[in-house]
């Protein structure tokens, strides 16, 4: 009497064909989390930013301008607001902003736009009246361009 003998298993084509799906699959992952990290450092950025703006109206109550904030950048100590804005402007830099700095343009001490390139290479710039756009300020200007 003749048995059947059944393989099990599988081919290595079989096994080939599985690794590169999985090997495609998983470099389409990568290139998106990498895509999400760029927009998160972005999003915190931006966030600071907004924290500095909210310290200087803080600044603007108490003292009525916004003396001594001038220039700013995260690489000088300041006691100015218990170093708050210094501490943020470290943090920028550390998520990978660069270039930025805030400035009181003409020396008017009423008005100031804060400035900076987002960690993805896009320009943000703030002003003391709220606007917000995708460019940085030229030296003298008083609102964001």
């Amino acid at each position: 009497m003749k048995t059947l003998s059944v393989k099990r298993g599988f081919t290595l084509i079989e096994l080939l064909v599985v690794v590169a799906i999985i090997s495609m699959l998983s470099s389409v992952i990568l290139v998106s989390l990498n895509s999400a990290k760029v927009k998160a450092r972005d999003a915190r950025v931006m966030s600071d930013v907004s924290q500095i703006r909210n310290e200087l109206e803080l600044v603007v109550s108490n003292s009525g301008n916004y003396a001594n904030t001038e220039g700013l950048t995260a690489t000088e100590d300041t006691y100015y607001v218990g170093g708050v804005i210094s501490s943020l402007l470290g943090d920028m830099t550390m998520y990978g902003a660069t270039n930025s700095f805030i400035r009181h343009p003409g020396n008017k001490t009423k008005v100031y736009v804060i400035t900076t390139t987002l960690p993805g290479g896009d320009k943000y710039c703030i002003d003391s009246s709220g606007k917000v756009t995708d460019t940085v300020a030229l030296q003298g200007a008083s609102v964001c361009p």
